[in-house]
């Protein structure tokens, strides 16, 4: 920016703890053009739908703080009037950031925001941006931030019928497992399908994610209602020279589809501090007191008003359902290694396979199991795995892969498990 004598790069530094990041990724472009990204624009994380274990393109991996896993994501770009809110969610952290060293009192000021005028048929569904914000009077105009997310998915939770489809990074929220505690009990109808991780990235967030997981398996024990839910892993299983290689895939989207008529698709985890507070501030361990120290200060740390910044988009309403469909035909043709989207095992849209999507889901995992179950381990097309648990209780250590792996009677020693991707030139 200091070489750019005709202010074509306008640069404000938004300083924030470590723990309380600004996690949303928006870029407007032409105030016509969105994009709601889930990754970070770092190398590793680039990946294509096979998510082999060795990517060139991957480039130079980072082993400190990297995911080190073949990543999938999910992200959306946007068209029409929705622009102008994911341009204000830009213009309020930029106008709470300080200018710029050396510049006047409006050198680095925004342009006003023009929309362009309305090309092609209007779009018939409805969407919606929510988001999450710091509260504490960060920002002007919101005291106590936001927490329409959260918002947002509770009421969608409440008013499932047939399924919730949930495909995220993390799932550490309490009020995010009581809701679907409730969800999936009030409705003997109702099925809960997981994609989730084996190993959160985060600090703590492994005894945290498999203590959300056990209250939500106990809750719906308590019911007569867990064979209604079933949790999966993403995994990368390929042949190799000898044994077969295998290595979990690091699902860092942040989606969730519910009934075919509402999807949500942004930055937000399931965690607490995506949706309504920071769990690390409410506990406050020595190392993440040392890491607010070392973001700025100890202000504004109201554990029920530290949030992380998250934007996400909703798609809702009967004339987005062919959509929403396709979206999720899409990724599940995907991650059940069927052929195409169109596989007459994912068209059906208001009367699933017997069973519903559970039984589809856990029929393919099963097919992914007995292959690693043979001796020698055979590639299957599928790539999930299901969440090992008995009743209602982790085995323990299953964040590595090998014990995962031994917990669902497969032989590690007949594979080649590996623990991160390569790193390249």
């Amino acid at each position: 920016a200091r070489r750019d004598a005709r202010r074509l790069v306008r640069l404000r530094r938004l300083r924030t703890p470590q723990t309380l990041p600004i996690h949303g990724k928006v870029f407007v472009i032409d105030d016509h053009i969105a994009y709601l990204m889930g990754s970070v624009f770092v190398q590793e994380y680039f990946d294509g739908r096979a998510h082999r274990i060795d990517e060139p393109r991957r480039g130079r991996v980072r082993w400190r703080g990297s995911v080190r896993a073949p990543v999938h994501d999910v992200s959306v770009r946007l068209e029409g009037p929705v622009v102008a809110d994911l341009d204000a969610a830009i213009r309020l952290h930029w106008e709470h950031a300080r200018p710029s060293p050396g510049s006047g009192p409006s050198a680095d000021r925004l342009p006003p925001f023009r929309p362009s005028s309305p090309n092609g048929r209007p779009g018939g569904a409805t969407l919606q941006v929510t988001r999450t914000l710091h509260g504490a009077r960060r920002y002007a105009g919101l005291p106590v931030g936001e927490t329409g997310i959260l918002e947002s998915y509770l009421r969608a939770l409440a008013n499932a019928r047939r399924f919730v489809y949930l495909e995220n990074q993390y799932l550490t929220s309490p009020d995010v497992v009581d809701a679907l505690v409730r969800a999936v009990t009030d409705n003997p109808e109702l099925q809960l399908i997981a994609l989730i991780n084996t190993r959160p990235d985060v600090p703590y967030y492994t005894r945290w994610q498999r203590t959300a997981l056990e209250r939500l398996f106990s809750g719906l024990r308590k019911h007569d209602a867990l064979a209604r839910a079933g949790f999966f892993t993403l995994w990368s299983h390929e042949e190799g020279h000898g044994r077969t290689r295998i290595l979990r895939t690091h699902v860092h989207s942040k989606l969730a589809i519910i009934d075919d008529d509402w999807l949500t698709i942004g930055s937000a985890n399931l965690d607490s501090l995506s949706l309504s507070h920071s769990q690390h501030e409410l506990h406050r361990p020595p190392l993440i007191a040392l890491a607010r120290l070392a973001g700025g200060s100890s202000r504004d740390a109201d554990p029920w008003q530290a949030r992380s910044t998250e934007i996400t988009v909703t798609f809702a309403g009967p004339e987005a359902a062919t959509d929403i469909a396709r979206v999720r035909r899409d990724l599940w043709a995907e991650h059940l290694g069927l052929a195409a989207p169109d596989d007459p095992a994912l068209t059906t849209l208001t009367t699933p396979t017997t069973g519903g999507w559970l039984d589809l889901w856990r029929e393919r995992a099963q097919l992914k199991l007995a292959g690693l179950r043979a001796d020698p381990p055979a590639v299957q097309a599928p790539r999930v795995l299901p969440y090992p648990q008995r009743n209602g209780r982790l085995p323990d250590r299953t964040h590595r892969s090998a014990d995962y792996l031994r917990a669902l009677g497969v032989d590690p020693d007949l594979l080649q498990v590996h623990s991160g991707v390569r790193s390249f030139s």
